[in-house]
């Protein structure tokens, strides 16, 4: 006596369901969406807590520079502007300020906070700041001539005793990613995703 098994279309589809390489490209895909959704989450959360204005007010200074009371934000694109999705794999993304000068990170710099030392050139251009903003004949240049053309009154000469320039920190995407709202959302889009993929093997 003997006995064999025949495939049918059923054993085909067990075959599909259990296929490791369907499996990888079905859940990247869906992973990659749910990863792109929180990205944009943060952003719109980044916005909307330096719109609302929960970070340390500017100083006067920067507010007469400026025009704008509003830290991270600029008459030009400023920080706020800059905001940034950059999506370069399925299971990463980016979100931040893409730009920034090579020199120095000015988006760290204001996320993180830092002490800025007060060098012999920089006493030297607000002391001309200064001269200038009081009606003396100065020339101005560079960068000197730029923040002049921003703010033309009210300078003063650096004290003595000013060795640093304290710029506090303003952490616009470490209080976007650790707020709840965007946690829980994040779990639950990439908690679908691996539904969805469950069910679309299942439905091979």
């Amino acid at each position: 006596m003997s006995m064999y098994f025949r495939k049918d279309k059923n054993w085909q589809k067990f075959a599909k369901a259990l296929d490791s390489n369907r499996w990888r490209s079905l859940a990247q895909r869906n992973i990659e969406v749910a990863t792109g959704r929180v990205a944009h989450a943060i952003k719109a959360t980044v916005k909307k807590k330096i719109q609302k204005k929960e970070f340390e007010a500017n100083a006067a200074l920067t507010v007469s520079i400026k025009k704008s009371s509003t830290p991270l934000v600029d008459k030009g694109i400023g920080i706020f502007g800059a905001i940034a999705v950059q999506q370069p794999e399925w299971n990463t993304a980016f979100i931040g300020v893409l730009r920034s000068d090579r020199r120095y990170n000015i988006a760290r710099a204001l996320h993180n906070g830092t002490n800025i030392k007060v060098t012999p050139k920089m006493r030297a251009m607000f002391r001309f700041l200064w001269l200038a903003s009081e009606g003396r004949d100065v020339q101005l240049t560079g960068a000197a001539a730029a923040l002049f053309g921003r703010m033309n009154h009210g300078w003063k000469p650096l004290r003595d005793s000013t060795k640093a320039i304290k710029i506090p920190a303003r952490p616009f995407i470490k209080d976007a990613v650790d707020a709840p709202e965007v946690k829980r959302f994040a779990q639950q889009q990439w908690r679908d995703a691996v539904q969805r993929t469950l069910k679309e093997m299942a439905a091979a």
